[in-house]
């Protein structure tokens, strides 16, 4: 049972960093959002050089 309480305690410190690693993954997809609006210009470039 101790050691259960003193794993909680290790667990909370690591919890902050894994809330960190979201964050930084949220800059990403950012990233893809540009890419989306430039998938929507391709095709209609396509049609526009028919």
């Amino acid at each position: 049972m101790l050691p259960l309480p003193l794993l909680g305690g290790s667990a909370r410190p690591p919890s902050p960093t894994r809330g960190q690693a979201p964050p930084i993954k949220p800059p990403p997809p950012p990233r893809s959002a540009s890419r989306a609006p430039i998938t929507p210009i391709t095709p209609l470039s396509r049609p526009h050089r028919h």
